[in-house]
């Protein structure tokens, strides 16, 4: 008898699952993070394109290559930025790449914001930091100033070490923090008082003056009469009068004086 040839044992397939029945919930899941992670990528890219400007002058700034009015105009931007915050600006003022000016101007612009953190620490920071020169501990001591003349507890037995400074206007500046900030009849408050009396028969007696009116204004009065002061000392401080000889300070930034 012939004999049949010997046949496979065909299994049919089994039937193909969905990509949904194969992976359930996980695939939305997975769905769900790259639409997040797409999202985030583009947050991240519009906030590096809508910062670039202010990442063009740092750049400006800090290249010794560039002329120097480029640089201190890029300093000049990042000071009206107010997108360029105060610890931003304290980084860029404690470098000593940029020149002595651009530097000038950004811890000019510094405000209350630091010492709102911790006053004391700020204090601390400005009084004890070594190798500064005079003209940068002085724009630094002002936001103590500033932050007082806003409210803001200020811590005395700080402020009374870093009026020991040699510099006039350092100590005229604490004594303007103790007058406004402690009480109307405290010690403190009628020995600075007599002090910035004092200084208005002296070198400094416009600052000390319009320190005075100042302290006997409310605000934003008071605010205006300080900024006035800050003004002062750029033609009387004999360490920031030669850092603005040759220049002019318009709206739109710095040209040097013919």
């Amino acid at each position: 008898m012939s004999r049949f040839p010997e046949l496979p044992i065909v299994t049919p397939d089994p039937p193909r699952k969905t990509q949904t029945e194969k992976y359930g919930g996980l695939l939305y899941l997975s769905l769900a993070g790259l639409a997040i992670l797409i999202l985030l990528i583009t947050w991240f890219g519009a906030g590096v394109w809508s910062l670039r400007e202010i990442w063009a002058d740092v750049y400006v700034l800090n290249d010794p290559k560039k002329p120097e009015v480029q640089r201190v105009n890029a300093a000049f931007r990042l000071a009206e930025n107010p997108e360029v915050s105060q610890r931003q600006r304290w980084d860029l003022t404690m470098s000593r790449v940029p020149p002595d000016l651009g530097r000038y101007v950004l811890a000019e612009s510094m405000g209350s914001e630091l010492v709102n953190d911790n006053p004391r620490a700020y204090a601390i920071a400005v009084t004890r930091s070594e190798g500064w020169p005079d003209w940068l501990r002085l724009l630094l001591t002002r936001p103590l100033a500033v932050a007082a003349s806003e409210g803001t507890p200020i811590d005395e037995p700080s402020i009374r070490e870093l009026a020991k400074s040699p510099d006039p206007t350092i100590r005229l500046f604490c004594d303007y923090a103790l007058a406004v900030q402690t009480r109307p009849q405290s010690e403190s408050r009628v020995e600075a008082i007599k002090n910035l009396e004092a200084a208005r028969s002296g070198d400094f007696r416009d600052f000390a003056g319009a320190l005075l009116q100042s302290l006997n204004s409310a605000q934003p009065e008071r605010a205006e009469h300080l900024r006035r002061a800050t003004q002062l000392i750029r033609s009387t401080h004999p360490e920031i009068v030669p850092l603005w000889n040759g220049w002019l300070e318009r709206p739109d930034g710095f040209v040097r004086a013919e």
